[in-house]
């Protein structure tokens, strides 16, 4: 490096610490002034004539020097003007001896040749002297740097980089200027814009003509994206082999489940058996290991398969399948002892689209719930006529025991009202008074017994027609007047004017009501009150009521009271009695009107019973 002085000469500034392109300059001779340095003439005339130029004009400048000044293969300056950080006018220069490298080829391009080449390699090139200073560095490593090429000649790594930085970097080239060689490492530098980038360095060390060290010459490889895809990769792997893992474990799963699976599974193609789990092999009495490759019509015993891929399944098979439908049938089969199999089976095509596929069958073995479907059958049938049988004989013997009873009911009411005259004995009279209730109670019980066996046998028709509720409520009240008064209770009647209209039997209603005032009154205390009412709704439905203040039912109990010959424990059984037939006849009785009843009751409280009955009956 040359400096201009105030005078106007000019002194060495700085020397690399050895020959230099074959040129031999000693350390002491910084500070000198260049007439006073030992160099050849024609190269001191032309290195202070092209310093005066380039700084004069502020430019780079290339002075080339005869070959035969120094070697055959010609040598020639670079001089380059150097500013101060304020810009400067330039009072100092870095002259290069360099290789003419074009005259060595023969070209005629000038010295600017090498220069253009190295810009025009896009990875950052830099070259370092002994002492450690830029002696040369192409466009990329500037543009890398942020900076002008000019601001890193004549500089060390200390004066551009961070210290810690730099001193590792600083160490680095010891290393390899020790060592000589190749070094190649990796290392995270700040961009100029901001942010890191990952590089890689490569360096190696250069030698003179004479085979001594020279200094050393780098490349810089950004590496960013190549470490960001590699990391990319890294993850996307990770998540890939994690992706696998869960693949693995939900096939290993399937696997499971289609071998443990209580039904056979089968996948077929082209007539023959890709696929089997275990239970579809048991079924068929076959060994899983024999059955892949078969046909079905071996392992089954049936006939040719179809082209629905199964069996020879009735015409709707194979279009169902086609249009990706499931398909459904139930067909007898053979095993392999020649015992009749049946078997539901279920299918679908594996893709529509491309019938080739194949097609994957569910097949469940159901020979035995068959047979069981068939005992029960006969079990309901045998269940059936047992139960017409029944209804038969209690009708049957309602009318065989109505006969004498209602014998015994006159003749008993007639010594009991003393109509053929006194009798003598008072005790007499109460004997047949007790005759004559127990005679009407199991009338009442023989005619609910005939009644219901009439409705479970179909033989119960309603003559329908228009009722006067009015009229019907206030019979149904008169006719329990006494037996609410002997309990004194209060029974109320509540209907509104006009009355709702109603078509249906006007017996069987009547009897609906009797049995629930009657269960009423049987059911609630002395001083508690039954209330009768009726009231239409908006749709025209009717809705006859029986409320009362008794001792309710349980909530659980409400279900089992309307099933025939149901009684309750005996809290409810000792507050009156009872077969059993009452609810259950109301139920029947309403329900053959095409209503239904509903119960709502809470021990201690009472109970409320309703009768839905609806008002277009017969109409």
């Amino acid at each position: 490096m040359v400096e201009i002085t105030p005078e106007g000469g000019m002194i060495l500034a700085a020397v690399a610490p050895a020959t230099t392109l074959g040129l031999n300059i000693p350390r002491e001779a910084v500070g000198k002034a260049l007439t006073e340095i030992p160099l050849p003439l024609t190269l001191s005339a032309s290195l202070t004539e092209g310093v005066q130029r380039s700084l004069d004009n502020d430019r780079t400048v290339i002075v080339r020097i005869p070959m035969d000044e120094i070697s055959p293969e010609g040598r020639y300056w670079r001089i380059t003007p150097l500013h101060d950080r304020n810009g400067h006018q330039p009072n100092r220069a870095l002259c290069r001896l360099e290789w003419a490298i074009s005259e060595r080829f023969g070209g005629n391009a000038g010295a600017d040749w090498f220069q253009t080449v190295i810009d025009a390699i896009p990875v950052p090139i830099f070259i370092k002297g002994l002492e450690g200073r830029y002696v040369f560095c192409n466009r990329a490593f500037g543009a890398f740097n942020g900076r002008p090429v000019a601001d890193f000649i004549g500089r060390s790594v200390f004066e551009i980089a961070p210290a810690a930085l730099a001193s590792v970097y600083h160490q680095a080239d010891l290393s390899l200027l020790a060592t000589g060689g190749r070094q190649v490492y990796e290392a995270a530098v700040r961009r100029p814009s901001g942010g890191e980038a990952e590089v890689v360095f490569y360096k190696s060390v250069f030698t003179d003509s004479a085979g001594r060290v020279g200094g050393l010459i780098g490349a810089i490889l950004d590496i960013s994206e190549r470490k960001a895809a590699e990391r990319a990769l890294t993850e996307h792997m990770t998540r890939l082999q994690g992706s696998e893992a869960r693949l693995a474990s939900m096939l290993a799963e399937r696997e499971l489940i289609i071998e443990h699976a209580t039904t056979g599974i089968v996948f077929i193609k082209e007539g023959r058996i890709h696929r089997a789990n275990r239970r579809f092999c048991e079924i068929f009495g076959l060994p899983p290991t024999e059955v892949i490759g078969l046909s079905l019509q071996t392992v089954t015993m049936a006939e040719a398969p179809s082209e629905s891929g199964f069996f020879d399944l009735d015409p709707r098979a194979h279009p169902a399948l086609a249009r990706g439908e499931c398909y459904e049938q139930e067909m007898p089969f053979r095993s392999r002892d020649g015992l009749t199999i049946w078997c539901f089976l279920k299918g679908r095509m594996i893709n529509p689209a491309d019938p080739d596929r194949g097609t994957i069958w569910v097949v469940e073995d159901i020979t035995n719930r068959r047979h069981l479907m068939r005992e029960l059958r006969e079990a309901t049938l045998a269940a059936q006529q047992a139960n017409r049988m029944k209804s038969q004989f209690l009708v049957t013997m309602s009318h065989e025991l109505r006969t004498p009873l209602n014998a015994v009911l006159g003749f008993s009411e007639i010594i009991k009202d003393q109509l053929c005259g006194p009798v003598a004995n008072e005790r007499y009279v109460e004997y047949a008074g007790d005759i004559f209730s127990c005679g009407e109670h199991l009338l009442s019980l023989i005619n609910d017994i005939l009644d219901l066996s009439k409705i479970e046998a179909g033989r119960m028709t309603l003559e329908s027609c228009s009722l006067d509720l009015t009229a019907i409520l206030g019979g149904a009240i008169r006719l329990v007047h006494r037996r609410a008064q002997s309990r004194n209770l209060d029974l109320r009647l509540d209907i509104a004017d006009p009355a709702p209209a109603l078509t249906g039997d006007e017996r069987a209603i009547k009897q609906i009501l009797f049995n629930l005032l009657t269960n009423a009154i049987k059911f609630t205390s002395s001083g508690g009150t039954v209330t009768l009412s009726a009231v239409q709704k908006f749709d025209g439905d009717v809705v006859l009521c029986v409320n009362d203040t008794g001792i309710g039912i349980p909530r659980h109990e409400i279900e089992r009271i309307m099933r025939p010959f149901e009684q309750l424990d005996n809290r409810y059984a000792h507050a009156g009695g009872g077969t059993g037939l009452g609810m259950a006849l109301i139920k029947a009785l309403t329900e053959l009107h095409g209503g239904r009843m509903q119960i709502e009751s809470e021990p201690g409280i009472g109970t409320c019973v309703s009768i839905l009955l609806p008002g277009g009956l017969g109409a």
